[in-house]
């Protein structure tokens, strides 16, 4: 074997064992820290509903970015949209909130719709955001909203 092959040969190799390494670290990280993501997890939907029922649903959504901006991040993404998804459930209808929102089953329209949402925000170029607004499109082809509506008194 040529001595550059074997260069190449002992990189990749080095390559692949950090890459097992990095993700045995990750999936040992998860693993030691499961019940504090769980217990955080519920502390944030549990706050988002004690909050929404105060709130109309786009004002739910409103708080909820406004929330991500002081905790951005991958980690910080998850909670808020922990926390949006409680907030929408517990919150007071709003005639017209779902209009345009697209079913999860259009991926086009989705990816559409919650960059451009993103971006009307202030949040142009931000990954985490648009998996947030993901709970939006949750709620709005959900049986929760419908019931909530079928309950409401008639205007």
């Amino acid at each position: 074997m040529k001595p550059l092959a074997k260069v190449l040969l002992a990189g990749c190799s080095v390559l692949v064992l950090l890459a097992v390494a990095g993700i045995a670290g990750v999936a040992w990280f998860v693993r030691t820290h499961k019940d504090d993501f769980v217990a955080q997890a519920r502390k944030a939907r549990s706050d988002g509903a004690q909050t929404g029922r105060n709130l109309t649903e786009g004002r739910c959504v409103d708080d909820a970015l406004s929330r991500y901006i002081n905790d951005k991040g991958v980690l910080g993404g998850v909670r808020t949209r922990v926390w949006l998804e409680g907030c929408l459930e517990a919150s007071q209808p709003t005639e017209g909130f779902c209009n345009g929102v697209p079913s999860e089953s259009e991926l086009m329209r989705t990816v559409h719709w919650r960059v451009g949402q993103c971006q009307a925000r202030g949040f142009t170029g931000d990954s985490t955001c648009p998996n947030i607004l993901a709970a939006v499109q949750q709620y709005c082809g959900g049986t929760s909203r419908s019931a909530k509506l079928a309950a409401a008194p008639s205007r």
